[in-house]
């Protein structure tokens, strides 16, 4: 499983084919802590990712806060810390963050973190979006999805 904050699941809801519903068949399930769903739901009045996202199969809307160290709160934003302490809380060991200060956070603390910048469609060919899988690397960590043509 793998824990993702507001940015990535709006960013890579709108950028990839099919949404964020092709990640957990790629990476495995995807965890939203209820502090990003709490963003999410407030950007709602902006467009329709919350709703989709919440309907998707793989995806898990944790329903409580959760208890987050003040050393790690101290730094980062509450979504981020949200995103951390429920990877330790919960043993595990990927993350998707896109800022910068919370991803060096989540390194510091073992964890394994790509982002949005990770996201490439490589294009030999025209890419044909009806035909679009997702391979990822061994590790997390370098993982890189990409659009095959």
């Amino acid at each position: 499983m793998t824990v993702i904050n507001t940015s990535p699941a709006i960013h890579l809801h709108a950028v990839l084919p099919g949404g964020l519903g092709v990640l957990p068949g790629v990476i495995g399930e995807i965890i939203v802590p209820l502090e990003a769903g709490q963003e999410l739901a407030a950007g709602n009045a902006k467009d329709s990712a919350w709703r989709e996202i919440q309907r998707l199969p793989g995806i898990h809307h944790r329903t409580k806060a959760v208890a987050i160290h003040p050393l790690i709160s101290a730094q980062i934003d509450l979504g981020e810390a949200a995103v951390i302490q429920t990877a330790l809380d919960e043993a595990l060991d990927a993350v998707i963050l896109d800022d910068l200060k919370a991803r060096r956070v989540a390194l510091t603390l073992g964890l394994q973190v790509t982002g949005t910048d990770r996201i490439r469609a490589p294009r030999s060919r025209p890419v044909r979006w009806h035909e679009v899988a997702l391979q990822s690397a061994p590790t997390f960590r370098s993982a890189t999805f990409r659009c095959i043509s």
